[in-house]
């Protein structure tokens, strides 16, 4: 062997100056001890076989062993090049199988320095720029339809990715088979280069299904070495590709961005990381739905089920890129959604009263730029207090803060007038806006039946039309009544429970504000009477 390997031979002749048996371990030869065969039947004269998946390691290994031109003719290391350039370079997948022979360290980090793995990159950027189909297919619009051959055995850890392309009759190599310290500085070389955003995303989205299992880290509070170490490879990942997904909107879905955030903040990924998913999910909020949002909690001392200050920092990114006055679809989209989300955290009973509190304000300024009424916030404090029982009237008092019965429904008002979960100032709000809507539906008749009546110059209405008139009339009197009562025994409570807090003072300042006699003897009635009457 040391006629052929320089570095052998300088060991034999130290040795023999030295006239003493010497020994000699070679524990640093790059590859393993199939590599090292190789380079041991190339010295003694049989044949060896060169291929994508062992030239790289023979490369290293015969440049250790200064296995080169100068120390012998015909030498190893230009066999071993030439193979190299000729048969490995111009192909996609050979270059793909000769970066996966780099497993080892000691091979790798030589092959860098050989400029190795450099040349088969730019072979690699040069040839996605002109075919992106190598990088396999872009995400599938329609993630939840499935193709009967969409999947084969080895892909079953790869949902909704078609990875099989056939080029010349072969199978193409995918990129998500090489280790993170290459993949990522070849799709960083890819985006540079200008290959097109969506095959980005579909291979970086293969990389994470084929190395994270997301959604799956729910109750996973296992210590043991082996878990340790396979969630501090899968923060890498997740770190590692955050940086490199797309800028454009709409190529990588939402729902795909919220699995990565889950998995980012159950494997305690880095600050940084997480702002960037919130970020990328928040720009185009307005195309996802309720589930996207639902992230959980993870740790041992959970709060509540939810994340909220990750909602929150969504929220935050879509409003800071929502900046033209021509996104009202979008802002009112978004507001619907968070209105649904709001509904469903507020059946958690861990959710604390400020953080729902605080959701709540945000959705409520949301809903005034749209003019969309607090009927989803009703319905979702209503919930929080079914489920939150124990809460004190202050404490449901300060819950309630941000409804205002003048933006809700009438249906809404009616059900707030009767909901005995609602603190008192609450009720007899809604109480006095629901007379105001009835006052308002008993004018809006009056002022339909005279423009029957002048229609065509006639200044009678029709009998069946006016007998239908006192019908309805009538009805809304019955309901006037009741609501009346209803104030009657709210406004005797008031003043029972009201004398030592202050609530008399409220009651007179919402009477005045609604209109109400405040002179008569009956200083608390509201007379709906004063209003127009259709008998009168």
């Amino acid at each position: 062997m040391a006629a052929k390997s320089g570095k052998l031979a300088s060991f034999l002749q130290s040795s023999h100056k030295e006239q003493t048996p010497m020994s000699y371990s070679l524990t640093d030869v790059p590859g393993d001890a199939a590599i090292f065969e190789q380079v041991r039947r190339f010295c003694y004269g049989l044949d060896v076989k060169f291929s994508a998946t062992n030239v790289v390691p023979l490369i290293c290994a015969a440049h250790y062993l200064e296995m080169n031109e100068q120390y012998s003719h015909d030498n190893l290391l230009d066999k071993c090049v030439t193979f190299f350039q000729v048969n490995v370079l111009p192909q996609w997948n050979e270059c793909v199988k000769a970066l996966i022979s780099t497993t080892e360290h000691s091979v790798l980090e030589l092959a860098i320095h050989l400029g190795l793995v450099e040349a088969c990159v730019n072979s690699l950027v040069t040839k996605a720029q002109i075919s992106p189909h190598l990088l396999g297919e872009p995400i599938d619009p329609n993630p939840d339809r499935v193709e009967e051959d969409e999947f084969d055995d080895d892909d079953r850890h790869m949902p909704n990715a078609k990875r099989r392309l056939f080029i010349h009759g072969l199978e193409s190599e995918d990129l998500v088979l090489l280790r993170l310290k290459l993949y990522a500085p070849i799709m960083a070389c890819m985006i540079k280069a200008g290959v097109q955003s969506e095959y980005i995303a579909g291979s970086l989205l293969r990389y994470v299904n084929k190395y994270i299992d997301l959604g799956s880290f729910e109750g996973d509070q296992s210590d043991d070495d082996h878990r340790i170490r396979e969630k501090s490879f899968q923060r890498d990942v997740v770190e590692a590709l955050e940086k490199l997904l797309p800028d454009e909107i709409g190529i990588f879905p939402c729902k795909l961005f919220s699995a990565m955030l889950q998995s980012a903040i159950a494997l305690q990924a880095s600050s940084k990381c997480r702002h960037g998913l919130e970020t990328r999910l928040g720009r185009q909020l307005d195309e996802a739905n309720v589930e996207d949002l639902l992230i959980r909690s993870y740790g041992y001392s959970k709060e509540q089920r939810y994340d909220i200050e990750c909602v929150a920092g969504i929220m935050k990114a879509f409003y800071a890129d929502c900046t033209s006055p021509l996104n009202h679809t979008k802002m009112l989209n978004v507001t619907e959604l968070v209105e649904e989300f709001l509904v469903r955290v507020a059946s958690d009973e861990e959710l604390s009263k400020e953080k729902f509190i605080a959701l709540a304000k945000t959705l409520q300024e949301i809903s005034n730029g749209t003019n969309r009424s607090l009927d989803g916030i009703y319905h979702a404090i209503d919930i929080y207090l079914d489920t939150h029982r124990n809460l004190t009237e202050t404490e449901r008092e300060d819950v309630c803060q941000v409804l205002d019965c003048y933006k809700m429904s009438p249906e809404a008002c009616t059900h707030a007038a009767q909901n005995k979960r609602l603190p008192l100032r609450v009720v007899v709000q809604a109480l006095f806006v629901g007379q105001l809507h009835l006052r308002e539906a008993i004018v809006d008749r009056i002022e339909g039946s005279d423009y029957e009546s002048q229609k065509g110059n006639e200044l009678v209405v029709d009998e069946d039309h006016s007998g239908e008139m006192r019908i309805e009339m009538e009805r809304m009197d019955e309901r006037v009544i009741n609501l009346e009562n209803e104030c009657s025994k709210m406004k005797g409570q008031i003043i029972e429970k009201g004398k030592d807090n202050g609530r008399f003072k409220v009651w007179k300042q919402l009477k005045r504000k609604l209109g109400c006699i405040s002179s008569s003897a009956h200083e608390y009635d509201c007379h709906i009477k004063k209003k127009v009457h259709p008998r009168n």
